[in-house]
């Protein structure tokens, strides 16, 4: 409200002072809202709520969401995807959430003007969904460590000093939930692949084991 002027007229000074607090919040609540993810998935208390969705349509959404981001950097988004439906039962909301965090990772670590690719593959089984980007990439001495949590590649703080070291830590944490498989292929200054595969369907046993 304050920024908006709802509350008199705002210096260019008093402008910068909120815009610094407003970003520290939004930081804060990104971490505590991370933090409770974290709680969540290492004492089971996820609830998932497996529905079918097509996989291209949740993927199209998250893209549609993060198009400002990308355009703030002038990072190029394209989306590819089958023309069928690619569909599977699965919890959209985690799944989302998956794709939201490795898409904003690409966007994030991919220098002005690089490019951020999006695909779905339908396969026998699995819906695989695919983020590659133009950025720095991992450093092979880091990656296996890509998935601890807390970690952070050292090439990573040089560019980007702001970070928690925890999404792909709770990316893989939510995949899993799902019975699903994540990987992915880096170099350093050579660009990310994230792979994510999700069963299109689970056995109730499978459910329950």
């Amino acid at each position: 409200m304050l920024s908006e002027g709802y509350m008199g007229n705002v210096g260019k000074d008093q402008a910068q002072a909120l815009k610094i607090i407003t970003n520290a919040t939004n930081n804060m609540n990104e971490l505590i809202a991370t933090l409770l993810n974290i709680a969540r998935i290492e004492s089971g208390s996820i609830k998932v709520s497996r529905k079918p969705h097509d996989g291209r349509q949740l993927a199209q959404e998250v893209v549609h969401d993060l198009t400002l981001a990308a355009k703030n950097k002038a990072i190029t988004i394209i989306f590819k995807a089958p023309k069928q439906a690619a569909l599977l039962k699965t919890d959209s909301l985690i799944v989302k959430e998956v794709l939201a965090n490795l898409i904003s990772n690409a966007i994030k670590y991919t220098p002005r003007r690089g490019k951020v690719t999006v695909t779905v593959h339908n396969q026998r089984q699995w819906i695989e969904f695919t983020v590659e980007d133009t950025g720095v990439g991992i450093p092979e001495q880091s990656q296996d460590k890509i998935f601890s949590k807390f970690f952070r590649a050292h090439n990573v703080v040089q560019k980007e000093t702001s970070g928690t070291g925890l999404g792909l830590y709770v990316v893989r944490g939510l995949v899993m939930i799902l019975h699903g498989k994540i990987w992915f292929k880096s170099a350093e200054y050579s660009g990310s692949t994230f792979y994510v595969a999700l069963p299109k369907n689970i056995s109730k046993k499978s459910v329950s084991g």
